[in-house]
């Protein structure tokens, strides 16, 4: 073989080589599936918790000490802010409150991001008022638990 075609397939064997490296620490970096399953559980009980406005559940299972929520309107409230907002009364109120089209982005093997669509009805003096908000949590795995360290609510999608 002439040196261009040694030089050549070098090269190719460095390429595929490192895609290989590649992959497999990208591949390290993605969560769990008990790890997602985990995440969706503790989006249910977000969206549960807040329908009874259960501010215990929040503190305990949810909210890491550090917790921001950023609404749409570019306010940010921290986790004991947040609580007293989250333990207002409202069940009676609603008519249906719900997460779908639920993603979930790994940024590292103790990093992932929530993605939602969260369409709501709540009855205001008698009148029915329709939204739909999103929402993005970002959640870190600390001690072996994923807590919730960030809300960012927005009126239209990510």
């Amino acid at each position: 073989m002439n040196k261009l075609k040694i030089n050549a397939l070098k090269k190719i064997f460095f390429l595929l080589f490192s895609l290989t490296l590649i992959s497999e620490a990208v591949a390290q970096t993605k969560g769990s599936e008990d790890d997602r399953n985990r995440l969706i559980y503790l989006n249910s009980l977000y969206l549960q918790s807040y329908v009874r406005s259960d501010t215990a559940t929040f503190n305990r299972m949810l909210w890491a000490e550090e917790f921001t929520q950023t609404n749409p309107d570019g306010s940010v409230f921290t986790k004991k802010e947040n609580a007293v907002r989250f333990g207002k009364p409202r069940f009676d109120k609603i008519e249906y409150f719900y997460g779908e089209l639920i993603s979930i982005t790994f940024v590292s093997a103790e990093k992932a991001v929530v993605y939602v669509k969260n369409p709501s009805g709540f009855n205001i003096e008698g009148k029915l008022e329709k939204s739909v908000s999103w929402y993005k949590d970002t959640y870190v795995k600390q001690n072996g638990n994923w807590k919730c360290v960030s809300a960012v609510i927005r009126d239209k999608p990510f």
